[in-house]
């Protein structure tokens, strides 16, 4: 397990988080990462795990993107960890990555190891919720994503619910309640 705390830290330089973590020694062994996407996605993915593997010419990295449709991504991931043999780094949905947290890593130790302030690396905020309640640093972001909630003005006026008030040009504020 203490390779695949190592080895997520790992992926963060897959996705340029960390462009500028420097290792001491050269990397070695066989890496497996698994990802999902389809297209540009899949693409773009592969791409940076290419640069990385060019980046460690002695480390085999074995890269596969995993099929989301019919639910292949989650047979295959529950079988994995099932069965012990789940890749090294994986790609995992935040809305449900903690049903597997009994197989992770702290990750703080290797962090703190290596030296990585994450509040310089990681925009603030975005680690909340990859902390357990214990403390233990389970997963990094792999990306930020925003959603967004578009309404029908008319319609949302003549419901239960206020206007989303605006806190400047096109910003509504996050403070916005069902009317009494």
């Amino acid at each position: 397990m203490k390779r695949i705390g190592l080895l997520l830290l790992v992926s963060l330089l897959v996705v340029g988080l960390l462009p500028n973590l420097v290792f001491a020694k050269e990397l070695t062994g066989t890496l497996t990462i698994w990802s999902w996407g389809a297209g540009h996605e899949a693409e773009m993915r592969e791409k940076a795990v290419e640069a990385f593997a060019k980046k460690h010419p002695n480390l085999e990295v074995i890269h596969s993107v995993i099929p989301t449709a019919d639910q292949v991504w989650d047979q295959r991931q529950a079988a994995a960890f099932a069965a012990g043999n789940a890749p090294d780094v994986i790609q995992m949905s935040p809305d449900y990555y903690g049903l597997l947290t009994e197989y992770y890593e702290d990750l703080r130790p290797y962090v703190e190891r290596d030296g990585i302030d994450l509040n310089e690396v990681i925009t603030e905020g975005m680690l909340d919720d990859y902390y357990r309640p214990d403390g233990k640093l389970e997963a990094l972001p792999l990306l930020a994503n925003v959603f967004v909630f578009a309404y029908n003005k008319n319609r949302l006026a003549s419901s239960v619910w206020s206007t989303p008030p605006t806190i400047g040009p096109g910003r509504t504020s996050p403070k916005w309640h069902l009317s009494s």
